[in-house]
C-alpha cells in the first residue's frame, strides 16, 4: 500500500489493522501482541480486540493465528492477497470521495459533503483537518470555501498524480483504453521519427496527460518564467517533443503562450517516466552541462564508496542521468525528489552504508531539498546497476567422461550473474586460488593444504543430484544474487 493512502486514514482502528500486517509482513516471523501494543501506543486489550477482528475477517488465502500472546501470519496464496485485503481496508475512505470531487470541481460545500457522505459536519471537519496535513507535504492548502487547492499549480498536479498513482493502483483504471493508446501512439511515433532510444512507463505517462488535460479543461494553467521556456525551446529533446505533442495541444490549449507552457510541462512530465535501463539514452546529449555537473559528485560517491569506477561504468551512467533528468524536473518542481518512505525505508535497512554515503555527499549542495529521498534513490539505483559479478571455481576431479558430465551439470546450476571457471585434476592451492579472487571455490576431492582463501564448497566424490540442487541454492543464498529490496 502506498503510504498516501495510509496518510489519509482518519479511522485508527483500520490504521492499527493495517500496521499490525505490515509489521507481520515485514517481520516474516511469529510477533508478540505487547510489541503491537506498544508500537501501536494502545492498550492490550485493544490489540486483541483488533487481531480478533483480522482472525475473522481475513480472506481463506491469509491465516493469523494467535498462541500464547504471539501472532503469526501464514500464507497461502500470492502475496498479492494481503495488499488486496489492506487496499479493502481503505478504500471507502470518505477523503478519497472529496479529494476525486475537488479534482473534478463538483463545487460542493462542507454541509453537502457530510450529507453526501452521511457524517456529521464535525466529522467532515475531522477528515479535512488529516487532507490539510497531507497536503502541507506539497506545500499546499485547502480553501474550505471553494473547496479548491491553493498552492502552485505543478504541485497541484503533482498531488493529484501522486493521488491517482497510489489510490487507483489496485481499482478500475481512472484512464480509459482510448486515451491510453492515443498517449503511448504519440509517444512511439516521436520515438520512431526521431530515432530515440528512450524507455518510457507509460501507465505513468498517461496518468500525467490524463490530469493535465483535466486542470486545462478546468481553465488551470501552468505558467513558467519566460527564462525557462526560452532554455528549452533550444533543446533538440524538446523541440522533437513539442513537435510531436502540438496536434495533440492544438484543440486543448487555443491560446499559443498557455499551449506553449503546457507543452513545457508535458515534457516535464514525460522526463519522470524514463526508465533507466542500460538502453535508453535518457534525454543527456540535450543537457551535457547539467551531465558534466554531476561528474564530481558521483566521482566523490565513489571514492567514498571505495568502489572501481571503471568496473560500475553503466552504474555511473544511470546515476549521472538521473541526476541530470532530475535537475530537469526540478526546475519545475523540487517535488519532484521526493520518494516513497516504504523505499527509503527499505534502502536504509537494506543498503545503510550506501545510503550512509549519499546522504553525506548530498547533504552538502543546496540543490537538494530532499535529501534522504534522493539518496534513497541513488542507492537502490546503484546497487541494482552496481558491477558485483560473483566468480566461482569449479575444481574437480574424475575421468574423462565423468569430468565432461560434471562441467554440464556444474553449467546448469550456475546463475547468469555468475562468472565461472573450471580447474580439473590439478592440485588445489591458496597460491592459485590467491590471485584468482575467487568467491566461492566448489570441490570434490580433498586438497593436500588447508586451504583459507575463499569460500569452500565440499562435493562428494560423486556428486549426488540433490547435492547440485544444494550448490544452486547456496550460489543464490550465501553469493547474495537477490535484489535484497522486496519490492
Amino acid at each position: 500500500m502506498n503510504t498516501y493512502s495510509y496518510d489519509l486514514l482518519v479511522d485508527k482502528s483500520i490504521k492499527r489493522k493495517i500496521k499490525i500486517l505490515q509489521i507481520l509482513l515485514e517481520a516474516n516471523r511469529p510477533v508478540s501482541l505487547k510489541t503491537f501494543s506498544d508500537l501501536c501506543d494502545v492498550s492490550f486489550k485493544t490489540i486483541q480486540q483488533d487481531v480478533a477482528y483480522l482472525i475473522d475477517n481475513l480472506p481463506n488465502a491469509l491465516l493469523l493465528e494467535e498462541f500464547n500472546h504471539t501472532l503469526s501470519l501464514e500464507k497461502y496464496g500470492p502475496s498479492r492477497e494481503i495488499v488486496t485485503y489492506i487496499d479493502s481496508l481503505i478504500s471507502d475512505n470518505p477523503i478519497f470521495h472529496i479529494i476525486e470531487s475537488i479534482f473534478y470541481e463538483e463545487k460542493k460545500d462542507l454541509v453537502t459533503y457530510a450529507l453526501d457522505l452521511y457524517i456529521s459536519e464535525s466529522t467532515m471537519k475531522n477528515y479535512i483537518r488529516t487532507f490539510r496535513n497531507v497536503l502541507k507535504d506539497f506545500r499546499l492548502d485547502l480553501d474550505t470555501t471553494t473547496f479548491s487547492l491553493v498552492g502552485d499549480e505543478a504541485n497541484i498536479r503533482y498531488f493529484f498524480f501522486q493521488y491517482f498513482r497510489s489510490i487507483h493502483e489496485s481499482s478500475a483504471p481512472i484512464i480509459h483504453n482510448d486515451q491510453y493508446h492515443e498517449i503511448t501512439e504519440v509517444l512511439e511515433k516521436m520515438k520512431r521519427d526521431y530515432d530515440l532510444n528512450l524507455n518510457f512507463d507509460y501507465y505513468r505517462a498517461t496518468i500525467w496527460m490524463f490530469i493535465i488535460e483535466k486542470r486545462i479543461e478546468n481553465q488551470h494553467f501552468i505558467e513558467f518564467d519566460a527564462s525557462i521556456l526560452e532554455k528549452y525551446e533550444n533543446k533538440d529533446s524538446y523541440h522533437r517533443f513539442k513537435t510531436a505533442f502540438s496536434t495533440y495541444f492544438h484543440s486543448k490549449v487555443p491560446k499559443e503562450n498557455n499551449r506553449n507552457q503546457e507543452i513545457l510541462f508535458s515534457y516535464f512530465a514525460q522526463v519522470d517516466t524514463i526508465i533507466y535501463e542500460s538502453n535508453s539514452s535518457y534525454l543527456t546529449n540535450d543537457f551535457i552541462q547539467e551531465f558534466t555537473e554531476q561528474d564530481l559528485l558521483i566521482t566523490n560517491f565513489f571514492i567514498a564508496s571505495k568502489q572501481n569506477l571503471v568496473l560500475n561504468h553503466k552504474a555511473k551512467s544511470a546515476i549521472q542521468s538521473y541526476l541530470t533528468n532530475l535537475s530537469i524536473l526540478t526546475e519545475c518542481t523540487d517535488l519532484f525528489q521526493k520518494y516513497s518512505r516504504i523505499l527509503i525505508r527499505k534502502a536504509k535497512n537494506n543498503y545503510s552504508d550506501t545510503f550512509s554515503i549519499w546522504c553525506h555527499i548530498l547533504k552538502n549542495h543546496d540543490y537538494f531539498s530532499q535529501v534522504e529521498d534522493v539518496a534513497a534513490r541513488l542507492t537502490l539505483l546503484y546497487e541494482v546497476k552496481k558491477y558485483n559479478k560473483k566468480k566461482v571455481l569449479f575444481a574437480l576431479t574424475g575421468d574423462s567422461s565423468s569430468v565432461s558430465y560434471y562441467k554440464a551439470l556444474a553449467k546448469k546450476v550456475i546463475p547468469n550473474d555468475v562468472e565461472y571457471h573450471f580447474l580439473f585434476n590439478r592440485p588445489l592451492t591458496n597460491e592459485l586460488l590467491s590471485p584468482l579472487q575467487i568467491d566461492l571455490c566448489v570441490y570434490n576431492f580433498e586438497p593436500q593444504l588447508h586451504l583459507t582463501s575463499s569460500d569452500l564448497y565440499r562435493l562428494s566424490d560423486i556428486p549426488l543430484d540433490t547435492e547440485w540442487q544444494e550448490l544452486q541454492d547456496l550460489l543464490f543464498n550465501i553469493l547474495n544474487l537477490h535484489f535484497k529490496c522486496n519490492t
